[in-house]
């Protein structure tokens, strides 16, 4: 198979391939990011699969090609019927999103449009520099003067979403089970652990456990209703990161900060998403995300 050069590729591409797909690909020794290197026809063959699911397989790896598009709105916009950034270069950010109402049944989140309005710009100019926020403004003025269609729909996504959550939360309460998941991380020095974890960040011991003195311990220990193990036992890998969704982080830093730690505790930051967020990192290369909505 001839590669066709095309836009240098991008990293942490996302997309859901079947265990037969992944070892056709394997066994052809091509990586998912270089996908769009060849054509349709190609792709067939590489991953064993009909024109159409190869199609969207390419159309899923071009679009996450384009800085801060990722594989949620590449779906989206396969939705809808595209399968190439060439197929976007005569259209519009504005009329898209209101296609785009007008298919999902409820008008969706603003910055969705900024979206829209980058990879149209991107299929146009092949602009690597911009990201979807870089529009916010332009949509911002557009919608001032122009308003949206009288055919917008009345319903907010946060409503439909709303809707289907109550009923994920029905169908859970007539469920016979229950399901908890507790995070694992790895340690490697328990005296740097307690002063981490307990000293630090002020969590508290829920009880320890070892098999004889000299064994390793497996630890459970909470804060504020988040429930963490700690386990010195080398089955488990460091670099594990837990996402926190936190209220208060504010006040929940100052609290460390009156510890008087020797750790450096890192500022909040403010996420292109307009959260607040901040990332502490433990002596074995964890990471804890604290983020507040």
């Amino acid at each position: 198979m001839n590669k066709i050069v095309k836009m240098k590729n991008k990293v942490n591409i996302k997309i859901e391939l079947t265990t037969s797909e992944k070892q056709k690909l394997r066994s052809n020794k091509v990586k998912i990011n270089d996908i769009t290197n060849f054509t349709i026809d190609e792709i067939e063959v590489l991953i064993g699969a009909s024109f159409e699911r190869a199609r969207e397989v390419y159309a899923l790896v071009e679009f996450q090609m384009i800085p801060s598009i990722g594989i949620k709105f590449a779906e989206d916009l396969v939705s809808m019927g595209y399968y190439s950034i060439n197929e976007l270069e005569d259209k519009d950010g504005a009329k898209l999103i209101e296609d785009f109402e007008l298919l999902k049944g409820y008008w969706i989140d603003p910055c969705v449009e900024d979206q829209f309005r980058l990879v149209v710009n991107y299929a146009n100019t092949k602009d690597k520099s911009k990201k979807w926020w870089d529009f916010t403004e332009e949509r911002k003025k557009f919608r001032l003067e122009n308003g949206y269609s009288n055919k917008r729909p009345k319903k907010a996504w946060y409503d439909v979403l709303n809707k289907l959550d109550n009923t994920a939360k029905k169908n859970y309460k007539m469920s016979n089970y229950k399901l908890k998941g507790v995070p694992t991380f790895r340690i490697t020095n328990y005296k740097k652990a307690i002063e981490f974890y307990i000293d630090l960040l002020g969590f508290s011991i829920d009880w320890e456990h070892r098999f004889g003195k000299t064994e390793p311990v497996y630890m459970q220990i909470s804060k504020n209703g988040l429930v963490l193990h700690l386990s010195e036992n080398k089955r488990y890998k460091t670099g594990v990161i837990i996402f926190v969704e936190t209220k208060g982080i504010e006040k929940f830093r100052d609290s460390i900060l009156n510890r008087k730690s020797k750790n450096q505790i890192p500022d909040i930051l403010t996420t292109n998403w307009k959260t607040k967020q901040m990332e502490i990192e433990d002596p074995f290369e964890n990471l804890l995300r604290f983020n507040e909505s």
